[in-house]
């Protein structure tokens, strides 16, 4: 149960959303799914005085548009999964169909949250800076977008400002190449040790980025004929290893090129 009281918001448009954000940024908390904010408001870690949800702003929504596939802030996991849209990028329904936490979360959580929340070890993060993500920004004032590599400055620490949501992420359809995803955990419910997310070109030529293990994601280049090359420059760019109660950052970033091969792997 949360303790402490707040005013309760559900705007009917995105616009309206932005709107009610800019009056009180400071203490007001937008939620998407809630699996983050609504948890730590019931531990007591987050009091804000207002809670902008986003359920009415017609946010829910998985689509194809330009050559990208465009996810709304109040797409689930599951709405990926099942979107026809999707389809066309097998790593992302890797992903979402083998997110931390199983059914449930799958079917509330959302991953515009996960990434405002921007927890080093989470599923997303590798995969969307892997595939060349953009997030598209809003404030009362206006809209702008930045690329998924440039918006993570480190743990739980993003370039999101105040009185800024995140409306939606555009992920282009990767032409010509074949992906992979590969993440390794302990168990169902735990944090990803460690992910890979790889593109694979016609004549061999290799992206892995690399999630979980560092402060933010990384991306290495090589060949698929040489990946004992490519894991070592994965491990490598492990130069700010992340560590949390489920392991330290110098096992990260001794794993990070064993999982960089099987991300390759799965592609091919």
């Amino acid at each position: 149960m949360i303790k402490n009281r707040f005013q309760y918001l559900a705007p009917k448009s995105v616009e309206e959303a932005a709107s009610l954000l800019a009056q009180s940024p400071a203490d007001t908390e937008v939620i998407g799914g809630g699996t983050w904010v609504v948890v730590e408001m019931t531990a007591g870690d987050r009091d804000p005085r207002r809670v902008i949800d986003l359920k009415n702003a017609g946010l829910r929504y998985v689509r194809e548009e330009g050559g990208a596939v465009v996810i709304g802030a109040r797409a689930t996991y599951t709405d990926v999964i099942r979107s026809a849209a999707a389809q066309k990028i097998p790593a992302l329904v890797a992903m979402c169909t083998g997110i931390t936490g199983g059914a449930q979360l799958r079917n509330r959580a959302t991953i515009a949250g996960s990434v405002c929340y921007a927890n080093p070890s989470a599923d997303a993060h590798g995969l969307l800076v892997g595939l060349g993500a953009t997030f598209n920004l809003r404030t009362a004032a206006g809209t702008r977008q930045v690329a998924a590599a440039d918006f993570y400055r480190g743990p739980f620490d993003t370039v999101l400002q105040a009185g800024e949501l995140l409306e939606s992420i555009s992920i282009p359809v990767p032409v010509g190449m074949r992906q992979g995803y590969y993440k390794f955990k302990v168990a169902e419910s735990s944090w990803p040790i460690c992910t890979g997310t790889s593109l694979v070109g016609a004549d061999g030529s290799v992206t892995v980025t690399i999630g979980a293990a560092n402060s933010r994601p990384v991306t290495v280049t090589g060949s698929a004929s040489d990946l004992d090359g490519l894991a070592r420059a994965a491990e490598a760019a492990i130069t700010s290893p992340f560590s949390d109660v489920l392991a330290d950052g110098e096992y990260r970033k001794q794993i990070a090129g064993a999982i960089a091969k099987r991300a390759v792997k799965a592609a091919v």
